[in-house]
């Protein structure tokens, strides 16, 4: 649940501050971040009451067209700086770049459960699974294969391009590196729009893990109030967690380093090895498997000292 409600106020966050730097430069003038957050959770609740997955569809679609967009707002920003950042050869900067200081061992470890947040998606797969169609392993392992190469493929171009565009001092949240510009107000509604629409997805899985551990029925077999109630119990809390967060990094970091590798990496390689007892496996598959879930307790650990202190 940390990694899911982490997840939806994260979004949150970002939606905030994306629609705030759109609107300050089209109109000059705008409300505060807690607004357009509090619009967004009032877009957000007809979508999370949904009992299925696929009635996110057209919701997906928007988001998609959307990152699509945002993804050219990026490489357009990036295809008019001539130079790293725009960087005009300062001292510090050439210095930092030279030596790869921004490459240090505290600053992977700090962009790690970053990365891992950017590659949660597995708590959408029980739903996936119950609704693809024609059902079978090889048809879920094409699909979750062909999304995570499509993602990581998409996630490297922008990734590049931003590099490229904003240099290595980039801030934790990019859009602070947008604002002042066309491209760049047109990136951050894409954004705000995208994030906007994927909040659903996550409250649909806090809600389903819900229903069955606590009432021991799926979503879809419950009474109106109480997927009415349920949907709250999941959406609400993230909606004022957001409002009282501000940075971004430290959010995405804390919830990547915690909940998302605890999901992504702990739990998986668990289930695995425990799968494992009744199918014959190779060595280098279980080797594998335990190496993953060593790092993930090693990222999580890391995370909650580094936090601590």
């Amino acid at each position: 649940f940390m990694c899911i409600f982490g997840g939806q106020a994260s979004y949150y966050i970002v939606v905030g501050d994306a629609a705030h730097t759109a609107c300050a430069y089209f109109l000059g003038t705008t409300p505060s971040r807690h607004v357009w957050i509090a619009l967004a959770a009032l877009c957000v609740g007809p979508l999370a009451l949904r009992r299925k997955l696929d009635e996110l569809r057209c919701a997906n679609r928007v988001s998609l067209a959307a990152t699509v967009l945002l993804a050219a707002g990026i490489t357009a920003r990036a295809l008019k700086s001539e130079t790293l950042g725009g960087m005009r050869a300062g001292a510090d900067d050439a210095e930092l770049i030279q030596h790869g200081h921004h490459l240090s061992l505290s600053s992977f470890t700090k962009a790690l459960p970053v990365f891992i947040f950017g590659f949660t998606c597995h708590q959408q797969l029980p739903a996936l699974v119950l609704e693809l169609k024609h059902r079978s392993f090889r048809r879920l392992a094409a699909v979750a294969s062909g999304a995570v190469l499509i993602v990581a493929g998409v996630y490297a171009a922008v990734g590049a391009a931003g590099y490229w565009a904003f240099g290595p001092r980039v801030a934790a949240d990019v859009l602070l590196e947008l604002e002042g510009a066309t491209d760049g107000a047109i990136a951050a509604s894409a954004l705000a729009i995208a994030l906007t629409a994927s909040v659903p997805l996550w409250s649909h899985a806090a809600r389903e893990s819900a229903a069955t551990l606590l009432i021991g029925r799926p979503v879809v077999e419950l009474a109106p109030a109480t997927l009415a109630g349920l949907t709250a119990l999941v959406a609400v809390p993230p909606f004022f967690l957001a409002l009282r967060l501000d940075d971004l990094g430290d959010a995405l970091g804390l919830v990547g380093g915690t909940g998302c590798a605890l999901v992504t990496m702990i739990l998986p390689a668990l289930l695995y090895l425990r799968a494992g007892r009744e199918v014959s496996r190779g060595i280098f598959a279980d080797l594998a498997a335990l190496a993953v879930l060593a790092l993930g307790i090693v990222i999580i650990t890391h995370t909650l000292v580094s936090n601590a202190l």
